[in-house]
């Protein structure tokens, strides 16, 4: 199974206690579908973190409309099986987008507790989660860390040694005890 980001979980955590939900998921839009990158509640042993699933139902409508939707579907609805992760219909649903401009996800909760709809409260409270977790969809690709070429950076501890061996020395400490750690 793969692992999720500590922001996509956090994320998803705080949806499904916000709702009362008993399920939820972060789904990023990717060219190929919609990749599963976090669960939370009845999901977590549902569904499989990496999984790719199909944009239907109100997954759909959320992707293409860029607006929430909350639905109780009917048990033989199957465009929202699976809906916030959930195994089979839920009794309801709340879908909401990740990003305004462009939707780059959908987090989705399922299973109201008891049976009811989710409402007003509910789309508000999501609707503040999905903008942090589009700024997270986003920031996944667009962060790309530069790190110096070891010439590069054997030039600026030598002088570094020179100018301040004090420094050199809590440096070169650290890179040691680093080099040391097997991985």
């Amino acid at each position: 199974m793969a692992a999720t980001r500590p922001t996509y979980q956090a994320l998803v955590d705080a949806a499904v206690q916000a709702t009362q939900a008993s399920s939820g998921w972060l789904l990023a839009d990717e060219a190929d579908g919609m990749r599963v990158v976090a669960t939370s509640g009845q999901a977590a042993s549902h569904q499989e973190l990496g999984a790719t699933v199909e944009a239907r139902g109100a997954k759909a409508y959320v992707l293409a409309a860029g607006q929430p939707t909350a639905l109780l579907p009917q048990p033989g609805d199957l465009d929202n099986a699976d809906a916030g992760g959930a195994a089979g219909v839920p009794s309801s649903l709340l879908a909401v987008p990740c990003g305004e401009d462009d939707v780059v996800g959908v987090l989705e909760v399922s299973g109201k507790a008891g049976g009811a709809n989710f409402d007003f409260a509910d789309i508000s409270a999501l609707s503040g989660l999905a903008r942090v977790a589009s700024a997270a969809l986003i920031e996944q690709d667009a962060v790309e860390v530069t790190v110096a070429s070891p010439a590069q950076l054997a030039g600026e501890l030598t002088a570094l040694a020179s100018r301040n061996p004090a420094r050199y020395r809590d440096v070169a400490r650290i890179v040691e005890s680093m080099l040391s750690i097997e991985t």
